[in-house]
């Protein structure tokens, strides 16, 4: 048999970038990115989101919602989205009291959508409000 010496040294300090690094990348994740592990049975069924939407009055003029393909969408589109942090970690200005208020209620009704994290937590999904009947 051969031998392997490890530097005890040098894997402790390497283990201590690893948790430094990790905690930096919590710190610019937001809360609700990190998911339980669901069993697989129920990896397919969306969750039953039956609350209804806080309704907000926000200008959302500047937020750039975007279609699949990434072409800017338009209010006749029935489904669009948006980046909820740039490259920086960091909300987009443009979108933070959008983020906050999804943040705060989980689904806001602004106008005729309604606004909601996508299930990974990275876009601003909006779709047009259905009355229920």
């Amino acid at each position: 048999m051969s031998e392997i010496i490890v530097d005890a040294e040098k894997v402790i300090m390497a283990l201590d970038k690893v948790e430094e690094a990790m905690t930096d990348l919590r710190a610019v994740l937001t809360p609700g990115v990190f998911h339980k592990k669901v069993p697989r049975t129920q990896r397919n069924q969306p969750p039953q989101d039956t609350s209804a939407p806080m309704i907000l009055d926000l200008d959302l003029s500047k937020v750039p919602f975007k279609i699949k393909g990434g072409s800017s969408a338009r209010d006749t589109d029935p489904f669009a989205f948006t980046f909820l942090k740039n490259r920086d970690g960091e909300p987009w200005r443009s979108s933070v009291e959008l983020a906050n208020a999804i943040d705060q209620y989980g689904r806001v009704r602004v106008g005729r959508f309604v606004y909601q994290l996508s299930k990974d937590g990275i876009f601003i999904q909006r779709v047009v409000f259905k009355e229920e009947s």
